[in-house]
Order: C-alpha cells, then sequence, then structure tokens
C-alpha cells in the first residue's frame, strides 16, 4: 500500500521504485522529487515544514517540501511505518517491532 500526503497543493506519492513524486494537486503534473536506497511507501504528512518519509533502507528522511532537498535522515532498526509528527516529534514504528522517537524535528 502506497500512502500520499498533500501539502500546499501539492501531492507527495511513494513508489517501489525507491522515489518520491511531487504532483500538482489542480493539473496533476510534476515527476520524480526525490530518491532513497528502498522502496517508499510510508510517507507522512508535511509537518513543521518538512515532509516526512520512511524507506525501506531502513531510514526515516525529512525533506523539504517545496525544494526537494534532504533536510535530514536517521537510520532506524527495520522497514519504518508512517512517520506521525505530535508535539515536535517525529514517531515511527518498524516492521521489526521497534519504536523511535525523534526528539525535535529540525535535525536528529
Amino acid at each position: 500500500m502506497f500512502i500520499a500526503a498533500v501539502a500546499d497543493g501539492a501531492v507527495f506519492i511513494g513508489s517501489e521504485d525507491h522515489n518520491v513524486y511531487r504532483l500538482d494537486a489542480a493539473t496533476g503534473t510534476g515527476g520524480l522529487f526525490f530518491e532513497t536506497a528502498g522502496s517508499v511507501g510510508r510517507l507522512g504528512a508535511v509537518a513543521d515544514g518538512s515532509l516526512y518519509v520512511g524507506s525501506a533502507d531502513w531510514h526515516v528522511y525529512a525533506i523539504d517540501p517545496v525544494s526537494g532537498v534532504e533536510r535530514w535522515k536517521l537510520e532506524v532498526e527495520g522497514t519504518p511505518t508512517v512517520p506521525v509528527v505530535i508535539d515536535g516529534r517525529v514517531f515511527v514504528g518498524t516492521e521489526l517491532g521497534k519504536v523511535v522517537a525523534i526528539e525535535g524535528t529540525s535535525a536528529p
């Protein structure tokens, strides 16, 4: 299952080809936005100015939702589930049963 995120007129879609795609919500135009080293089916919401992405490469990424520039990435133990942001913390579970809380949304 691939989960999309929507923010500021853009739709972000993860793909098994290791990429995140950004499409204009009104026109559907767009294309490749960000590349990881693993399947991306776990996009979180855009929060605190970043798009949070979980990848099968065992990393959680924070990406600038306009430019596509990586702000930070953090290795986790296992493929991360959908990142959730609550009160300035990024929470993510993994398929190995781990739960990770990343303090602050700027950079771990």
